[in-house]
Parts: C-alpha cells; structure tokens; sequence
C-alpha cells in the first residue's frame, strides 16, 4: 500500500488485491490440511464500486503489476474473456491461471457463447484433483489440479443485469471475497507531479524492494502450514464457535467465512516469512473478512426485485441529504410516490438509512 501514495482507488482495492496476488502465485504450493480437504492461499476477489472508483485501476495497474514484474517460469497464465471450451483448452496446457475480469458482468454475461461459464468456473474454484470436460469435436480433455483464481471488478447495476439470476445460490458468487466501496480513497489531480525528484527517485526504490520482497516470498513460500501451538489454533476455534452468520440472502457468503478467514490468515502469515499461522494471523484475517462481509449486504440484495428498488433508492440518496420530496421528484420516472413511500420505510426499519432532525434523509 505504502509504494501507491499516489494513487485514487480506495485502500481496501489495493490491500485486498495485494493478498489475492500473493495467492494466486502461490496457487496449490501452500495450503492448510483440513483432514477431508485441503485450504489453498488463492483469494478470489470481486471490487465492487461505481464507475471511475479505480476498480481497473487497481486490477491492471497495481494488482497484475506485481504478477508481471516476477520471472516467468512463476508467472501464472492471464486469461481474459473466454468461452468454456476455449478456457478449458487454455488450462489444459497451464492450469495455473488468473482469470481478469475488468467488468465481471462482460466475462460472465448472457451471451450464447458464454453459456456453461458460470457452472464452469465453480467447478474450478472448487479446487478438484482435476476437472474433465468433452466436447463435440474431442475426446475427454482433462485438466489437472486446476490453480485457478479469479480478480475482477462491477458495478451494483451491471452485477444486476448482466450475471445470471443463479449466481448467487448456484454458489458461485460466494466463493468470492466481496469488497464494496462508494468513494476514492484520495484524490489526486496530478500524480505524477504531485513528488519532487528526490521523493520520485525514493519512491521507485521503494518499489524495487517491494518487487523483491515479494519474489522472495513467492520462491520461497509452500507446503503444509500448521498453527504454532493450541493457543493461536484456539484463536481461530473460539472465533468460529461464536460466529453468528446472518442469515437470508447473505447466508451462502458466510457460510463461507471460516474458509475465507483461514485463507487470509494462511497469505497474513506467510507474508511475514512464516511457515506457522500465529494467533495474530488469525485476529488479522478475522477483522478483514468482517470488513468486507459488513458492506456485502448492498451488493446482494439488489438480487432481488425489491432489492433492486431498494438499492435504487439508496443511489438517488447517494452522499447527500434529500427530503422526501427531492427523493419523489428523482425516482418518479422509475416508481411511484407510494411505492417510495413504502421501501424508504423498509431502508428506515432496517438502518440504512436515517431521518434527521430536519426532516431530510441521508445514508447511514
């Protein structure tokens, strides 16, 4: 984070890519032993911003950065759009991949060719021995201990029109981590004349060693990780007895926590040069999964049709102070007086949204 100073997309963007980096080089090299499965490093990872936040920004400017500027014989695959039969040709030959998705909803949309992607994917991110597919004009093509990870960035509008209506409780979304953010971290109107020389010439040095760092830890990270000792494993234990999932349409992503949570403990602790996971891993892991999941609630409702209403109201409220009228005026050529009568009660009942003293209504 330190070597973007510079830089306009949130600091979640540039943390959580950073770790989904880390994982999606270390692929299967690294994992933890749950007895019946393995929990592999790789971070799948969904921004989730308005248009202009930084999502592609960050994806192609700062997260691939750090992929491209290690040796190609570690290098992962980059894949970009593709149909099923294409994508699983491609992984044939190298099942070690990032699949790039700049705009989510373009790599996984409706189109006919694009039909099976969905499903597909899941598969892959299930982390099999190996995933086998036929085709009209092949014999059964198998891919072996498929690496996969997937970044990728959205909109909430384009999630809701573009990704099939069974992403969610087909389980494909959930196997991503979900961060959602509705401003820049900083603005910057020059950035590259915003450092004197000598800043410029420190910051570039900052950078190599960053590139270094990270090559030594990719080289030298892998296999089996354990926790220290009973006390740092209770960190996690006690967490997950004492973890209360919501429930209703963020279920199928908590369900998901405690694996979430140990991958990033696993990426925490092996960033730090470590073979063990510490109780701080944990506790670290821990706070950035709730970070994400607190913010999860406007991108999945939005499923919904209601949900979808809702969120529509949410963005006419935007960062501003609106009274009830302004909020009829800017929805009327969408919904009814009434209708926004009734879901900004909804937004009121749950605490999304807040009625101040002077009548006007804001975004909590």
């Amino acid at each position: 984070m330190e070597i973007w100073p510079t830089s306009e997309p949130p600091k979640s963007y540039i943390l959580f890519s950073g770790l989904a980096m880390f994982g999606a080089m270390l692929g299967r090299r690294a994992w933890f032993d749950q007895d019946t499965l393995r929990v592999y490093p790789m971070l799948n990872l969904l921004l989730v911003g308005s248009s202009g936040i930084g999502k592609s920004v960050t994806i192609n400017y700062h997260a691939l950065w750090l992929i491209r500027e290690m040796p190609r014989e570690l290098q992962p695959q980059i894949v970009g759009a593709a149909s099923v039969e294409k994508l699983h040709w491609d992984l044939r030959g190298n099942p070690h991949a990032i699949l790039v998705a700049g705009e989510l909803a373009n790599f996984f949309g409706r189109q006919k060719y694009l039909e099976g992607l969905v499903p597909y994917v899941t598969e892959l991110l299930d982390y099999l021995p190996f995933v086998e597919r036929r085709f009209k004009s092949t014999d059964v093509i198998i891919v072996p201990e498929p690496a996969v990870s997937v970044i990728g960035g959205s909109t909430i509008e384009w999630l809701q029109e573009a990704i099939p209506d069974t992403a969610v409780g087909g389980g494909f979304l959930p196997r991503f981590l979900i961060v959602y953010e509705q401003h820049k971290g900083q603005r910057v109107a020059l950035p590259g004349r915003s450092m004197g020389r000598t800043q410029r010439e420190e910051l570039l040095e900052r950078r190599r060693q960053c590139v270094n760092k990270f090559y030594q830890l990719v080289s030298t990270a892998g296999g089996a990780l354990d926790f220290r000792g009973y006390e740092d494993s209770d960190a996690y234990t006690v967490w997950y007895a004492h973890y209360k999932a919501p429930s209703g349409h963020l279920s199928p992503f908590a369900n998901r926590a405690g694996e979430y949570v140990l991958r990033m403990a696993l990426l925490v602790a092996m960033s730090c040069g470590r073979r063990e996971i510490h109780g701080q891993d944990i506790r670290a892991a821990i706070l950035l999964y709730e970070y994400s999941l607190k913010r999860l609630q406007a991108v999945v409702v939005p499923y919904t049709p209601t949900g979808k209403q809702l969120q529509q109201i949410l963005s006419a409220i935007g960062t501003e102070t609106l009274t009830k009228r302004q909020l009829y005026q800017g929805m009327k050529q969408i919904l009814k007086a009434q209708d926004v009568e009734v879901l900004l009660s909804s937004l009121l009942a749950d605490g999304s949204v807040e009625r101040l003293e002077d009548g006007r209504y804001r975004r909590t």
